[in-house]
């Protein structure tokens, strides 16, 4: 997919949390973001700034690409062929996003789970 398609998606989401939410929300957002193109959870951050800050930069990788789909995302197909040689590709491309400045999302604590659900390793978010 295109960078400039999912900028305009990341666009679209900041504007419809922010229209949807109220004042005093706490607002978390996030899933398979699929970013795995460099540079891309870093746009995601700069576009959804300054109201929303994402919680699990520093996790690490959440996909296994030995058990991703083959799906036309070039990321994945890329793991998908190491996967054919053995080669195992680890991504980070599970996200929550929250909103910033706010006192009672400063301590959120995110871990990756070590069980795996389909290709992803679930997360936890606790406040």
């Amino acid at each position: 997919m295109d960078h400039k398609v999912r900028a305009k998606q990341v666009e679209k989401i900041k504007e419809q949390t922010i229209r949807n939410s109220q004042p005093d929300d706490i607002t978390i957002f996030g899933g398979d973001c699929n970013f795995g193109f460099p540079g891309e959870r870093s746009r995601a951050e700069k576009i959804l700034a300054p109201q929303f800050v994402c919680a699990t930069s520093a996790i690490g990788p959440t996909l296994d690409g030995r058990y991703s789909e083959n799906v036309p995302h070039l990321p994945n197909r890329i793991a998908k062929l190491l996967s054919f040689f053995g080669i195992a590709t680890k991504l980070c491309t599970d996200h929550f996003f929250v909103n910033s400045g706010d006192k009672r999302t400063e301590n959120l604590k995110v871990r990756v789970l070590p069980d795996r659900v389909s290709d992803h390793s679930p997360l936890e978010l606790v406040f």
